[in-house]
């Protein structure tokens, strides 16, 4: 016998109400005029893309990543970073007559995945104790007073002095934090186009094992002058005789920037060879500055394009003959560096010092200076920006290799997580 089952009712009004919905839709036939567009529904707010790299380091054959800051979050990472104050101290603003105070971290700040450096126009008045000599009469000093008008004096009898700086910033570097010899430095910044600024992105030793500066060495991976947006410069500082005479070597006149020409959707031009048509381009767009640092030889680099190169043979010279060829802007320095430090300093005499010592990175954004002439911002300039993307560093794997305390480090134990017969790099 078999068994019935009954349908329960509602299945039943489901049934029917689909029935006559499926009834009521007329299947579209061909040569039917196109429906009109219905309005679209509400739609999810998007976050915007940060205008940099949001992508983690790529692995890339033959190196080590060692360093890398992504300035995500929204703080800079003081683990990485430590600020460099007011006005250079006993070295006259620096050194290079600029006209900023960097303050300590007031002047940074890190949104969207990338750190910005901001240059402002301020009243900005501090304090220091100075002699009655001033060092740079373009400045505008004031004597400290107490309640009656009297110089105020320090504990030797001289008079506090306030400055009034028109301008504020940021300096800030990886010294006590990470600092390696050798290996690929590079960094994706777009710089503001504002008459008056000096940004950089470049390196210092982190022991002055040959004398205070140049004979120690200075690495300038990036500087350029607001007022050229279309230029971006190299150079290496290094010291000669026995009073450190300053000697570079210096791109000349700057680099012409590149970049693929667009059409109106945003989409590479291409040539008749296939190949990305470029145009001339400027700071202000992001650019990725690099340096590869080899113990005999260093390579600079603008957007993977090799732009200059400093060998110390004519040999090695040689090495590059097929490449200059393809790239008219490249330009290489056959002329070996060199430091003549005092006899009683080490390292007298090697054949690649200063340059065979650690160094740390150094980003900052000046405002006036030697650089360009000591030319200011104009009257109407309030704030101009440096906006980095990223900060990477790599170990070229030759050059690597771990020993036990490295291992050690690698399980939480130890003070390093790489050594290198030519690269030492600090845990973090």
């Amino acid at each position: 016998m078999k068994k019935k089952f009954k349908i329960p009712a509602f299945m039943i009004a489901f049934v029917l109400s689909v029935t006559l919905f499926a009834g009521c839709v007329k299947p579209v036939q061909p040569g039917d005029p196109t429906p009109p567009p219905q309005p679209p529904g509400p739609v999810d707010p998007v976050t915007p893309e940060p205008p940099g790299d949001d992508d983690e380091p790529p692995e890339i054959e033959g190196l080590t990543l060692t360093f890398s800051d992504e300035f995500k979050g929204d703080a800079l990472d003081l683990r990485n970073w430590d600020f460099m104050l007011g006005t250079g101290g006993g070295h006259n603003y620096w050194g290079n007559n600029e006209k900023q105070y960097y303050t300590e971290g007031d002047n940074v700040t890190v949104s969207g995945g990338t750190m910005k450096i901001a240059a402002k126009r301020e009243d900005l008045v501090y304090q220091r104790i100075r002699t009655a000599n001033s060092w740079d009469n373009d400045k505008t000093i004031w004597w400290a007073e107490d309640e009656d008008g009297e110089p105020l004096l320090d504990e030797n009898g001289n008079p506090y002095q306030m400055e009034k700086m028109e301008f504020t910033s940021t300096r800030m570097r990886t010294a006590g934090r990470f600092y390696q010899k050798y290996g690929r430095f590079e960094a994706k910044i777009r710089l503001p186009a504002v008459q008056g600024m000096w940004p950089a992105f470049w390196m210092m030793p982190e022991q002055n094992v040959y004398g205070g500066w140049p004979r120690s060495g200075e690495i300038d991976i990036m500087e350029a002058r607001g007022r050229v947006p279309e230029k971006a410069g190299h150079a290496l500082h290094f010291g000669t005789g026995a009073g450190g005479g300053h000697r570079y070597f210096a791109y000349p006149n700057d680099y012409t920037l590149r970049q693929e020409k667009l059409d109106g959707d945003g989409n590479a031009v291409l040539g008749d060879d296939g190949k990305a048509v470029t145009e001339n381009g400027t700071i202000e767009e992001y650019h990725v500055y690099r340096v590869d640092w080899y113990e005999d030889r260093f390579e600079w680099y603008i957007d993977d394009v090799l732009t200059y190169v400093i060998v110390g043979d004519s040999e090695a010279k040689a090495d590059y003959a097929g490449v200059a060829a393809l790239n008219p802007g490249l330009r290489i320095n056959g002329e070996m560096w060199t430091t003549n430090n005092y006899a009683s300093q080490p390292g007298r005499g090697e054949r690649y010092a200063p340059f065979d010592q650690e160094f740390h990175m150094i980003l900052n954004l000046a405002v006036g200076g030697h650089f360009d002439g000591n030319r200011m911002p104009p009257e109407d300039f309030a704030e101009a920006v440096m906006e980095v993307d990223y900060v990477r560093v790599y170990q070229f794997d030759e050059y690597l290799y771990l020993t036990e305390e490295a291992e050690d480090a690698e399980n939480g134990d130890g003070d390093y997580h790489t050594l290198a017969p030519l690269s030492y790099v600090r845990k973090r």
